[in-house]
């Protein structure tokens, strides 16, 4: 029963990474997105491997410790690309450019938007 159970998490860590290669490159998402998905299908697939009995545990503790470290370095890249990015030239976090005020009056309604050029 236990390795019903393994081989059904396989399967979902299979499935989970498919989907997520199959939208992600669907959406146009980063090189990055869709290696972490292709690195959750390669643990699957190594999962289940695992637990037919194709692999001895030796070997896929070294492939396991391998995956992991792929893995950190893949989000780790796709961490530091997304902050990167995620800041303007001026140095504003929403990406937005810089648009001088070019009044002091205040919208009438709402006294704490400024007018924007």
């Amino acid at each position: 029963m236990k390795a019903y159970l393994h081989l059904l998490l396989s399967a979902l860590l299979i499935a989970a990474g498919g989907f997520l290669l199959i939208v992600g490159s669907v959406l146009g998402k980063p090189v990055g997105v869709l290696l972490g998905a292709a690195i959750a299908i390669i643990a699957g697939i190594v999962s289940i491997l695992l637990v037919r009995g194709y692999l001895s545990q030796r070997m896929g503790l070294v492939i396991g410790i391998v995956l992991c470290a792929l893995a950190l370095g893949v989000a780790g890249s796709n961490f530091w690309a997304a902050r990167q990015m995620s800041r303007s030239p001026n140095g504003s976090l929403d990406g937005s450019p810089y648009t001088p005020v070019i009044s002091l009056a205040r919208h009438p309604m709402d006294p704490f938007i400024p007018i924007r050029a």
